[in-house]
């Protein structure tokens, strides 16, 4: 079992906090999030490797990493999909955010069965009354195994299947903007092929 930093403890030592960097870079995404405590993440409350197995989208701006948004099953660069029309912006690195260790299956955009319920605590939260009007930016990250434009590509497949996720469980599309950033911002910084930095980011940009 991992060790966390003697202050840390219990759930909290699992909650990233994205309220400075190098917290950020130092703590575990969370794997098995209650809804309370993705409120208390995003201010809710006052006090893997490359290959051609997932669905291959566009890869991101590379200004912005915004990527791009179309039907679910719009192929990349059909006629159903959008050139990065993103209307919720990935707010800096001071918003409130956190990191979800969600699993998918090897090489893949398909999401594990024992991450549904970390989804479904985001969706909840999500949709409370304390986060309803609460906008947010899914950032797919990856670790630096493999070419950097198929992570980069892989980070945004990754994004768009929580994102659609979100949407079987209710929460409005106009709330979500999807991010890939491959493996450009590694939590654990000279580790980048950790475990650790590959997860899904949630940030609050409202």
């Amino acid at each position: 079992m991992k060790k966390y930093p003697s202050r840390l403890t219990g759930l909290a030592a699992l909650i990233v906090l994205h309220f400075g960097l190098a917290l950020a870079q130092s703590a575990a995404p969370l794997t098995d999030p209650s809804e309370s405590d993705i409120l208390e993440a995003l201010g809710g409350r006052v006090g893997g490797l490359p290959s051609k197995s997932f669905r291959r989208t566009e890869a991101p701006d590379t200004k912005t990493r915004a990527c791009p948004e179309g039907r679910p099953d719009a192929p990349a660069g059909g006629a159903g999909a959008s050139k990065n029309l993103v209307a919720v912006p990935f707010a800096s690195d001071g918003a409130p955010s956190v990191d979800l260790a969600i699993n998918f299956e090897t090489n893949s955009d398909k999401i594990l069965g024992n991450s549904h319920a970390a989804l479904n605590s985001l969706s909840k939260a999500l949709n409370s009354s304390s986060l309803r009007a609460v906008n947010v930016a899914v950032a797919g990250h990856t670790d630096a195994q493999g070419k950097a434009p198929i992570n980069l590509q892989l980070s945004c497949a990754r994004a768009i299947a929580v994102r659609n996720y979100l949407l079987g469980q209710g929460v409005d599309s106009a709330r979500l903007g999807v991010y890939g950033f491959g493996s450009e911002r590694p939590l654990q910084a000279g580790m980048e092929v950790s475990a650790m930095n590959r997860r899904v980011e949630i940030r609050r940009a409202n």
